[in-house]
C-alpha cells in the first residue's frame, strides 16, 4: 500500500484542532444527505458523541499506524472493525455514502485543501475499505 501518508497526516493535524465540529459536522451532513444511515445508530440507541469520538480516535488510530508502518496491524484493526460495522447492520451500499460525505467535510475543515489532497484522502478511504469489507470496490 502506498498512500501518501505525510500528506494525509497534514491534512489531519490541520483538522485535528477541530475535532470535536468536524465530527459533529460529519455526522449532521451524513444524517442530512442520507437520512437512512440514522436508523443504524438508533437502533443501538448509540451516543453520538462518543460516535464522534470514536470517529476521531479512528481516524488518529489509521494515520498512527500508517506513519509507523505497522500495516499488518492496521490491516487486523480494520478487519475487526469491518465485522463490528457488518454486526450494526452497514451494508456495502453504505461505505461510499460515508466516503463522500467525509471527503466533503475534510475539504470543509482543512484550510489547505486541494484537488491533489482530495485524490489522497480518497485513495486511503478506498484501502481502509478494502480492509474492512473486502468484497467491496468504492
Amino acid at each position: 500500500m502506498t498512500l501518501a501518508v505525510q500528506a494525509l497526516d497534514e491534512s489531519f493535524q490541520r483538522i485535528l484542532p477541530l475535532k470535536t465540529a468536524f465530527a459533529e459536522a460529519f455526522y449532521a451532513e451524513l444524517f442530512r444527505r442520507y437520512p437512512e444511515t440514522n436508523v443504524l445508530f438508533e437502533q443501538r440507541h448509540a451516543d453520538m458523541r462518543r460516535q464522534q469520538k470514536s470517529l476521531m480516535q479512528s481516524l488518529e488510530t489509521v494515520l498512527e499506524t500508517l506513519r509507523e508502518g505497522q500495516t499488518e496491524q492496521l490491516s487486523a484493526m480494520l478487519a475487526q472493525l469491518g465485522q463490528q460495522h457488518r454486526e450494526y447492520g452497514v451494508q456495502p451500499a453504505d461505505y461510499p455514502k460515508v466516503g463522500a460525505v467525509l471527503l466533503d467535510t475534510l475539504a470543509n475543515f482543512d484550510s489547505d485543501w486541494s484537488e491533489q489532497l482530495r485524490a489522497n484522502w480518497l485513495e486511503a478511504y478506498r484501502a481502509v475499505v478494502a480492509m474492512m469489507e473486502p468484497t467491496t470496490a468504492i
